[in-house]
């Protein structure tokens, strides 16, 4: 993620983690596609939460 240091004068970037907060045992073989797709859902809420607060942070695509 990055967004603009006013004071500096240049670009801040960070690695960011969103974490999607479903904690789950998996002991009777659920069904592992609807699991992911839960969790896919809470990190995308939770990011979207971080940046609509006014953070100024936007996503970048990582280079690797």
């Amino acid at each position: 993620m990055e967004r603009p240091d006013i004071k500096l004068g240049r670009i801040k970037r960070q690695e960011a983690c969103f974490y999607s907060g479903v904690i789950e045992i998996n002991l009777e073989r659920v069904n592992l596609d609807e699991l992911y797709t839960t969790m896919k859902e809470r990190v995308i809420e939770n990011l979207t939460k971080f940046l609509r607060e006014g953070s100024n942070w936007r996503l970048v695509p990582l280079n690797i």
